[in-house]
């Protein structure tokens, strides 16, 4: 016999609200205050090697004639901001104000070829580096402008991407530890090109090969469209510097074929400046490929994202035929490449 009832029914309904409040508590979803800062930090590390490679000249393989080619690169990229939530709407934010602090890349090139051994170093810099801007969520979208009080080309500004909270890769609904979903193809493009378009440009004087400083390609332009299986799973939680966080491990298996075939003409057009020859590039068709595991940490306290680190396998292939023709003669070539190796992504956080 229930010797107090009044006691017993409050228990009763008490009992889930106590239940769904522990619930939110676990659950990693987006609501930081109103105000809050966040800087993130995102480095991506990439070693690929010449894995095989074939030449055509008129028809015929001359692969064997070229000897044994050895080619190697080493690619860093390095993004700092400092994110401000002016305003939060429903599982996004209504205005955010980012300030780039850092935007660098270095990429190094080395091997050894039949005419001598050839090493080319090459950084990359943006005039947005320093500046700040404001993302504001209208009609459906963000449009991105200067902050009060700055000025830069509005050129600038297109093709940014306001998520780097990685939000679409937390899970849909409540979910169990050990429970998986899907995680779409655009949401992960935005983790490998964070925060989009950042106008990265050879710095003068650091292109050692022809033609390489007037390339106006950005990486956004060799990752096209994902297609894949992109999956994330719940895998409880724990404490990680001091703060209770969601642990989301991912495991992602990508591709991506691209048509760079127009943008590559402002690079034959400078080579045949500097080397008397003419070149016309026919195709340029690229093929990218990306498998890796991962987790990515989500704090729960401040409802932001607090860490990732990921790491594979990463492939990449280019098929380029050309025309060049040089004091009078003329060669229809063909080239295959496949470079193969890793690349790193981390993302750290901080007040």
């Amino acid at each position: 016999m229930i010797q107090n009832p009044r006691a017993f029914l409050a228990l009763t309904f008490a009992t889930p609200l106590l239940l769904a409040g522990d619930w939110q508590g676990e659950r990693a979803e987006f609501r930081p205050e109103v105000g809050a800062s966040l800087s993130k930090t995102i480095e991506i590390e990439g070693d690929l090697g010449l894995e095989e490679m074939k030449l055509l000249v008129g028809g015929q393989d001359v692969t064997s004639m070229i000897g044994q080619m050895e080619m190697s690169m080493k690619h860093r990229q390095k993004l700092v901001v400092e994110d401000t939530y002016v305003a939060v709407g429903e599982g996004r934010p209504q205005r955010l104000e980012r300030s780039f602090e850092e935007i660098s890349s270095n990429t190094v090139s080395s091997g050894s070829t039949m005419v001598g051994d050839q090493e080319s170093d090459m950084s990359f810099e943006s005039e947005l580096e320093g500046s700040k801007v404001v993302f504001t969520w209208e009609d459906g979208e963000y449009t991105v402008v200067f902050a009060e009080g700055e000025k830069g080309d509005e050129k600038l500004l297109e093709g940014l991407v306001e998520d780097i909270d990685l939000r679409r890769f937390l899970a849909p609904g409540e979910v169990e530890e050990g429970e998986s979903w899907k995680i779409e193809g655009g949401a992960v493009k935005e983790l490998l090109l964070p925060g989009g378009d950042l106008k990265l440009r050879p710095t003068e004087g650091s292109a050692a090969m022809p033609g390489m400083e007037t390339m106006n390609f950005s990486p956004s332009d060799m990752l096209s469209e994902l297609e894949g299986t992109f999956e994330a799973t719940f895998a409880g939680t724990r404490s990680e510097n001091g703060a209770k966080v969601a642990v989301i491990r991912l495991a992602l298996d990508g591709s991506s074929a691209n048509d760079l075939t127009e943008r590559m003409q402002s690079m034959t057009e400078e080579v045949a400046k500097q080397t008397g020859a003419s070149m016309e590039i026919t195709s340029f068709d690229g093929e990218w490929e990306y498998e890796a595991e991962g987790e990515l940490l989500w704090n729960l306290g401040s409802g932001l994202l607090h860490g990732l680190t990921l790491s594979g396998e990463l492939r990449m292939i280019m098929d380029i035929s050309m025309s060049m023709s040089m004091e009078g003669n003329s060669r229809d070539m063909e080239m295959s490449q496949t470079y193969a190796g890793t690349q790193t992504i981390t993302l750290t956080t901080g007040n």
